[in-house]
């Protein structure tokens, strides 16, 4: 179950095996800040709706089945934190990566197909 809890925050319980993919209407949520939902079981492609949430500035993704490209509305984002580690992510990252300057901590290691 993915909370949303009373700081704008959304995390799952670490481990707790969420599958499917990600609800394209995660995009509605402009007051999120920060958006947990690592070491789920979450597939498919990652929404490009996120690219929207203005506020959003720790995103963690790392250790699902995501088997998309990161999205280019990625890279306008005030993310400070972006963790998508331990994912079957593919493609190659933009030149647009060197937009993101408010990065402070990036983890995108151990990718099946990179």
């Amino acid at each position: 179950m993915i909370i949303f809890n009373y700081d704008c925050c959304c995390r799952s319980k670490e481990g707790n095996k969420i599958s499917g993919g990600i609800p394209t209407e995660i995009g509605n949520v402009k007051s999120l800040i920060r958006l947990d939902i690592s070491n789920c079981s979450l597939n498919g492609t990652i929404p490009t709706e996120l690219g929207s949430l203005n506020n959003l500035k720790d995103l963690d993704f790392s250790s699902n089945k995501m088997n998309s490209s990161i999205p280019e509305e990625f890279y306008t984002m005030s993310l400070e934190v972006l963790q998508l580690d331990n994912n079957f992510l593919q493609g190659t990252i933009s030149s647009s990566f060197s937009n993101m300057s408010t990065l402070q901590v990036l983890k995108l290691g151990k990718h099946i197909d990179w």
